[in-house]
């Protein structure tokens, strides 16, 4: 009580005493200057070092996403073409073109009485199913080298060959696209 009262008394004294650490030292404190400039610049430097490493993990990143869509798109378009053209040849009642052996760009065929007509319009594969025309491949994938091939067949049931190429749209580093040539072969019931 008595140190109380002789601090309280004397302001002064109370200024003097260095200021105490937690295990009960003196210390010397400083006032905070902030950082000098050699530390800002190190502090720069590492962070530009790290933005850049994220950067091109980023980059990375985003090719490899654009890489697999377009996979994606080129084999969605290739399975929505090949179940249409089987699902059509395989309940074909009749098929006028292709007539012979060679390959045409064109596949005419007939289910009862209903007419069906694949051909290849400005990268488009269009099923004209009774001068209703359907677009079988979306916009991001273009379709080229079509043909229809009729293969002979001693047991009388057509077999018809399908040759397409689809090409992604999308543009992956180096300017490269995603391109798969697709081949099969289906025949009548």
């Amino acid at each position: 009580m008595n140190k109380k009262i002789l601090l309280q008394s004397n302001p002064k004294k109370l200024r003097s005493y260095p200021p105490r650490l937690a295990n009960g030292e003196a210390g010397n404190l400083k006032p905070n200057r902030g950082f000098s400039l050699i530390e800002l610049i190190i502090y720069s430097g590492i962070l530009a070092i790290v933005l850049a490493f994220t950067g091109e993990y980023l980059y990375s990143i985003g090719q490899a996403r654009i890489n697999n869509v377009a996979r994606v798109e080129v084999a969605q378009a290739a399975q929505i073409i090949i179940s249409k053209i089987k699902f059509d040849i395989v309940n074909s009642t009749t098929i006028s073109s292709p007539a012979g052996v060679e390959a045409t760009a064109n596949l005419s065929l007939s289910i009862g009485d209903d007419s069906v007509i694949y051909s290849l319009n400005n990268f488009y594969i269009d099923r004209n199913f009774n001068e209703i025309i359907d677009k079988l491949n979306s916009n991001q994938v273009k379709v080229s080298n079509l043909s229809f091939n009729k293969i002979a067949n001693p047991g009388g049931i057509v077999t018809i060959q399908v040759h397409f190429t689809l090409t992604s749209l999308a543009q992956l580093s180096g300017g490269r696209n995603i391109e798969e040539s697709f081949q099969t072969t289906f025949s009548q019931r």
